[in-house]
């Protein structure tokens, strides 16, 4: 069992008490145990710590301990976290959700980012998820020109694609293989135009004619680079890849808006591939505007509460629409942990702006340590501490604040002594009494 630890801020004692029941629980230190049901404050959690810090073991393992009753969206590198997780969640009535993007010719489960579309203004925005999925960055900053033209574009042929009858991802990968490009007079002539024509003749509400004469009828330098940015965009969904994920039948194809009607767990293997990077930022975008679309259709909020798991948030590219989806997360019954190395990967990715709107919409803050002299400064003033205090705080220790509740420098929960991880997960050797 576990003992007194002692707490080395001052000469008290106190006892750690591993949670028990069937409460939702936001678990981010050993005496920092609370409900997920709490209606005090937001449930998003901000983890900071380098590499090997513990933020998957001290934060997320937690987490999947101790939810009973919402959602989860648990993004894996390696298996671990399957093998050990899924079997436990499903003997708690969870529908089990396995979708590699990794080697999706391996998976359980096929993804169709065009499943959720609806309107023409939805192709837009998956449009700008894929394009911004394929550069470092569409920060405010860089010209926006050429990422709005090329999403037009992408956004163009997925309005064809429903014209034709057939808005699956899929046949977009179709219609942009088939394209090409002849400049008679200097200016671009594509072998889509007189589709498009068509569309317009026969639907003139429709955008797609006009996104596409971002393209048709330019000028040769400016209709070769789109089409370069539109190759650099769809390139890795085109081929086996594509076809591994999106042709799979139509019953084995994920749906985002059952995680907000019946208790799931969708978990999402990835890799350091482009192809997988890619289209993991797609995912995220596309889930988190399906699951508002479900909120909405379910009179603002969702039936089963959602909570999703960002691993490395900030070390691919950014999620677009992340910062103005999460100010109104809450409403929604939708919440999140965020893992990062520093925050200074953060205001990198997401720039000055949305980067503080997603720290404002944080009300609980881990951090177990780094070498990053910014980060550790910002929670040391949180802590009331010097920043070279928090650069020598020994491993194990941490530091947490949560709205209403405070900052403290305390212990990292201890996982391994957890009842449920020592009854269900730790093999028997790893068992401490």
């Amino acid at each position: 069992m576990i003992g007194f630890i002692t707490d080395t801020t001052d000469t008290k004692k106190k006892e750690f008490v591993t949670p028990t029941g069937e409460e939702d629980l936001v678990i981010l230190a050993e005496d920092a145990v609370f409900s997920a049901d709490d209606k005090t404050v937001n449930q998003n959690v901000l983890t900071v710590g380098s590499t090997n810090s513990g933020k998957s073991m001290s934060i997320c393992e937690p987490r999947l301990l101790h939810t009973y009753n919402s959602s989860l969206v648990i993004p894996l590198v390696k298996r671990r976290l399957f093998d050990r997780y899924s079997a436990l969640l499903e003997s708690r009535g969870y529908q089990i959700i396995d979708l590699n993007l990794a080697h999706p010719e391996l998976s359980k489960t096929g993804y169709d980012p065009c499943k959720g579309i609806k309107t023409q203004d939805d192709m837009l925005t998956l449009a700008a998820a894929i394009v911004g999925g394929s550069s470092k960055s569409m920060d405010k900053s860089d010209d926006p020109y050429w990422s709005e033209s090329t999403a037009g574009c992408i956004a163009a042929l997925m309005g064809l694609a429903k014209y034709h009858g057939n808005l699956t991802m899929s046949y977009v990968m179709e219609l942009f293989t088939q394209l090409s490009v002849t400049y008679p007079n200097g200016h671009a002539r594509t072998t889509l135009d007189d589709d498009f024509e068509e569309l317009e003749m026969v639907d003139p509400d429709s955008q797609a004619p006009r996104l596409w004469r971002a393209l048709s009828g330019t000028a040769s330098r400016t209709a070769s680079c789109i089409v370069s940015l539109m190759t650099n965009a769809l390139s890795k969904f085109c081929g086996e890849y594509g076809k591994a994920l999106f042709d799979k039948p139509e019953a084995k194809m994920v749906s985002f808006k059952e995680l907000g009607r019946k208790k799931s767990a969708l978990f999402i293997t990835t890799s350091a591939t482009p192809s997988s990077q890619k289209i993991s930022n797609v995912l995220y975008a596309d889930l988190i505007k399906q699951l508002f679309d479900e909120a909405e259709e379910m009179g603002g909020s969702l039936s089963v509460p959602v909570h999703i798991l960002f691993d490395d948030f900030a070390c691919g590219s950014k999620v677009e629409g992340f910062a103005e989806y999460l100010s109104v997360f809450r409403a929604a019954r939708i919440s999140c942990t965020i893992l990062l190395q520093s925050l200074s990967q953060l205001s990198s990715l997401y720039g000055p702006y949305a980067s503080t709107t997603i720290l404002d919409n944080m009300d609980s803050m881990v951090f177990l340590g780094s070498l990053n002299y910014d980060t550790c400064s910002e929670f040391a003033k949180r802590a009331g501490m010097s920043a070279e205090e928090v650069l020598k705080m020994p491993v194990g220790d941490v530091i947490v604040s949560r709205r209403g509740w405070g900052t403290r420098k305390t212990k990292r929960y201890p996982t391994p002594e957890d009842d449920v991880y020592k009854k269900y997960i730790a093999e028997p050797d790893q068992v401490r009494e």
